[in-house]
């Protein structure tokens, strides 16, 4: 088996809430604010995205190998507040961010 292991960075917007880990589009975990969320999967081509209601971040795409570690971290865009309407609703899919790392 091999393993994902996620980095949340530790920021006051969306300190209280979840986000949801999918994994090859099936929800597999959550991690909270300044968090490490851990997971065994096969080997192969997997997909990584992170939910928080109807927003959500980048889609990453990796292959990953038996005994292998794949690391990423994740946070959120709302660094500008003038930008939040935006990012809840055209940039939904960028409310978000995933990168690895």
């Amino acid at each position: 088996m091999a393993k994902i292991e996620i980095e949340r960075t530790k920021e006051f917007a969306d300190s209280l809430r979840s986000y949801k880990v999918a994994l090859n589009g099936e929800i597999v975990g959550k991690i909270n604010n300044g968090e490490t969320f851990s997971y065994e999967l096969p080997s192969g081509m997997h997909s990584l995205r992170m939910r928080i209601n109807w927003q959500g971040s980048n889609t990453e795409h990796f292959e990953v190998s038996d005994g292998e570690v794949v690391r990423f971290k994740c946070g959120h865009n709302m660094s500008d507040a003038n930008a939040g309407l935006l990012y809840m609703t055209i940039w939904r899919n960028k409310y978000l961010w995933l990168q690895r790392s």
